[in-house]
């Protein structure tokens, strides 16, 4: 079905599911053609209703069947703006549970099977549309990028999922979700559909929301708050993010490099190393591609992304690029608390695997707000730099000191003291540059 043309397209969608429909949904699993998909029987179709379907139109009522053909017809396009034509390899299971309120969450779980990956995503059988959309981009995104990582879940890039999210829900939202059938004629049940379709540019809604709200760089986009996805600056981000995807799915074999961007997540632990990997013929370095996307934006906007911050901005920008963003758990269950921890922490208390991560993680920031800091902080920025890739390069040396007759452990514990020595150092210049509000909460370190 082709609804982007010129002219008014008057259709009227219907699909049965047979002469006669159970009172309730078959109890054993509902399998999707390819399957790849299935979703685990519910006790009864007669769930709790207890939300208003006919006053928000993007309220969906989810049942198995619906559930299974919308999962399927997501993945065909996708796969289709992708130009992936590989077969699947994770098996992807859905549950269905009585949604508490509009706000019940999505849960999504990845298992290591020994020799693969399998999904488990659980839904509220009441959920807002774009929501619906979204667990189902990420899980495939999860499934096609885990083919290359065994034991270890890869983490899919916020900017990836909502821009690939945002193009789908605009370009072929009645395709993929098709109502449940509510109308029984002549023992077929139907749901008919009145649409109206005309010539359709995809991308005219993120442009009307740039025109009115600054556009987000890439390290704005990279580091989403949980704040920065809700009301105003969650359209921002979204806007942002399907211009983004939209833009390099134009390159030069632009499918084929994002395919290869989320192949190469399994082998990488942050997505900028898989990025340049994948875009070394594009963007050499990350500079590169954020004054690429600066270009993108200024030619789709019609506006310049601001070249640098302000002063006191750039400060506490500095501030926090040099903080480890955590998530904290106090139990299983509990909602993750969100909090920062000092780099010195890090290093002293962290495996060096999970050094390499937060350290990896810093520089890239740092390389980032290079281009857009306060010129008066750029001697700062670099000196925080240079020392965490002066503590990586000699970690790893340390080893050679054996040889000219040092213990190893000592030698490495010199490079770790000298490290906190210049750390404290920089951190103590910086924390004279804060306003005073903000030294208060300044470098503190959460409870291990």
């Amino acid at each position: 079905m082709n609804l982007h043309r010129t002219g008014v397209l008057n259709l009227i969608l219907a699909f049965g599911f047979g002469a006669s429909a159970p009172a309730e949904t078959p109890r054993l699993p509902v399998q999707s053609a390819s399957g790849q998909f299935s979703v685990q029987a519910i006790e009864s179709r007669s769930l709790p209703a207890r939300f208003d379907l006919a006053s928000d139109p993007d309220l969906l009522e989810l049942d198995p069947t619906l559930l299974i053909v919308s999962a399927e017809r997501l993945r065909q396009h996708l796969c289709r703006e992708m130009g992936d034509t590989s077969p699947w390899q994770g098996r992807i299971l859905f549950s269905l549970r009585p949604a508490e309120s509009l706000e019940a969450p999505a849960r999504l779980r990845a298992e290591w099977q020994g020799k693969g990956w399998q999904y488990q995503v659980s839904l509220p059988n009441y959920i807002q549309r774009d929501r619906f959309v979204r667990t189902l981009v990420e899980v495939n995104l999860m499934e096609m990028a885990n083919r290359n990582s065994a034991g270890r879940t890869v983490e899919i890039p916020v900017w990836l999922t909502e821009g690939l999210t945002s193009l789908l829900l605009v370009s072929y939202s009645i395709e993929i979700i098709l109502p449940p059938p509510r109308l029984q004629v002549r023992g077929v049940r139907t749901t008919p559909w009145s649409v109206e379709a005309k010539s359709y540019q995809p991308l005219a809604q993120a442009h009307a929301q740039l025109q009115t709200n600054a556009p987000l760089s890439i390290e704005q986009m990279s580091w989403p708050t949980p704040a920065s996805l809700l009301g105003r600056k969650g359209q921002t981000y979204r806007s942002c993010a399907q211009l983004l995807v939209t833009r390099l799915l134009r390159l030069p074999e632009g499918p084929a490099l994002l395919n290869a961007f989320i192949r190469n997540l399994g082998r990488h632990y942050n997505w900028q190393v898989a990025f340049l990997d994948a875009y070394s013929s594009q963007f050499p370095t990350l500079l590169d591609f954020e004054k690429w996307w600066a270009l993108q934006v200024a030619h789709f906007t019609g506006r310049e992304l601001g070249a640098t911050y302000g002063y006191g901005d750039s400060v506490l920008r500095l501030k926090q690029a040099v903080l480890f963003p955590v998530e904290v758990r106090f139990q299983t269950d509990d909602l993750p608390l969100h909090g920062a921890m000092r780099l010195q922490t890090v290093i002293e208390e962290r495996d060096l695997q999970q050094q390499q991560r937060a350290i990896n993680r810093t520089l890239v920031e740092l390389n980032l707000l290079r281009a857009r800091i306060a010129p008066e902080l750029i001697g700062l920025l670099d000196d925080y730099r240079l020392t965490l890739e002066s503590y990586l390069r000699n970690r790893n040396r340390s080893g050679l000191y054996v040889v000219r007759g040092l213990n190893r452990q000592v030698a490495l514990n010199a490079v770790v003291r000298r490290t906190l020595q210049e750390l404290d150092q920089l951190d103590a210049e910086l924390e004279a540059l804060l306003p005073a509000p903000a030294r208060v909460d300044a470098l503190v370190d959460l409870p291990q």
